[in-house]
């Protein structure tokens, strides 16, 4: 038997399948006190999973505590608490010598071996009696010296080592009208100002403050190419200069022996970003990473601050023969065997820099506690 092809139709017709549903997302109980209950529970969960992102963040950004909430200082200087500054005491009448190390990247760990250097040489002088409180950061100015020395206010220390310059050399790209000596003109400062006076800090904050670092009119980075000319009229030798004065000040009010250097580099007479790049400079090749002369202005404006930034430290040593001063420009040889690019050092430089500074570090050793229960120790 045939079936027409009406009953054809018909047939398919009645066989249709039901709709599909929309897939749901999230499922609500029927009744509203249920579904109240539901909506409340799962916003307690998002906000505790945001909370936790939080402290997870800061911990391991700043070795803030999961329990304890962050601080400006946590966001800005999170070295002061990663050393353990913030939660030790540190005297200068006990058994150990404690070093506080202040200024850029040269002294970073890394950029260079100048710390395992100093601790070596210390463990050797006096063994498990020295700590060194590494404060340094790339791109950190003098200014960033005395906002973490002055915040250090019950800490003290056998000896405070500093060692600031290039990045100082940076905040004269602007007009000269906005040029301010505690470098607020700069994003960093301005805004560690700002959520300081505010007195507290979030995540969210932190991250705008990032972002607004980075288009700011004279970020932590490579100068605005249309501010450069202003370069040429630095106005920084006098800050660095009342920088580093703030410190050797603070310093005698809590009995601080200090450590001042003058700033060394290297910049050859061919130098060119693409020799730099090439490496036809006179240069250590040890490290694949170098920075060029431009992180910091025109090669000329840079080395005409350094010289009159370093102008300004002799004289400031000068005037306070009670600080020690090594000068790291003279006593550093200008050649590649000791610098892998203008500023920072090759493995010959870091032991050479450490060389012309441990006369003073061992006189400052031989006048601490630490040194005379080393012999207490070595006679028994």
């Amino acid at each position: 038997m045939e079936l027409s092809t009406d009953q054809i139709t018909a047939g398919s017709n009645s066989q249709e399948p039901p709709p599909r549903r929309s897939r749901r997302w999230l499922h609500l109980p029927g009744r509203w006190e249920r579904r109240a209950l539901f909506v409340a529970v799962y916003l307690l969960f998002c906000g505790g999973l945001v909370w936790g992102a939080a402290r997870i963040y800061w911990y391991f950004a700043a070795a803030v505590p999961l329990g304890e909430a962050p601080t400006v200082w946590d966001f800005y200087y999170p070295r002061i608490r990663g050393s353990g500054l913030v939660s030790r005491r540190v005297t200068r009448d006990d058994a150990r010598f404690d070093l506080l190390l202040l200024g850029g990247s040269v002294l970073e760990p890394d950029w260079g071996s100048i710390q395992l250097e100093l601790q070596a040489r210390l463990d050797a002088l006096i063994p498990g009696r020295a700590s060194i409180y590494n404060l340094s950061r790339s791109a950190f100015t003098s200014r960033d010296s005395v906002l973490q020395y002055q915040h250090l206010q019950d800490q003290r220390f056998d000896l405070v080592l500093v060692y600031d310059g290039i990045n100082d050399v940076r905040m004269n790209y602007c007009r000269p009208e906005l040029f301010r000596d505690d470098y607020g003109h700069c994003h960093w400062y301005s805004s560690f100002a700002r959520r300081l006076e505010a007195g507290s800090i979030s995540l969210p904050a932190a991250t705008l403050d990032r972002l607004a670092a980075v288009a700011e009119f004279i970020p932590l980075g490579t100068p605005d190419p249309q501010q450069l000319e202003f370069g040429g009229n630095p106005q920084t030798p006098r800050t660095v200069r009342a920088n580093l004065a703030a410190i050797i000040r603070l310093a005698a009010e809590r009995g601080d022996p200090v450590l001042l250097q003058t700033y060394a580099w290297h910049i050859p007479a061919d130098y060119s970003q693409e020799r730099l790049r090439e490496g036809t400079l006179d240069y250590a090749s040890e490290s694949p990473v170098q920075c060029a002369v431009e992180l910091w202005g025109r090669p000329e404006h840079v080395i005409r601050t350094l010289e009159l930034q370093n102008s300004a430290i002799r004289e400031l040593a000068t005037e306070h023969p009670e600080v020690g001063f090594v000068d790291q420009y003279d006593l550093l040889p200008k050649s590649g065997e000791y610098f892998i690019d203008p500023c920072h050092l090759s493995a010959a430089g870091c032991r050479r820099f450490v060389d012309n500074i441990w006369p003073e570090i061992e006189r400052a050793v031989r006048a601490s506690p630490a040194w005379h229960d080393t012999r207490r120790a070595v006679a028994d």
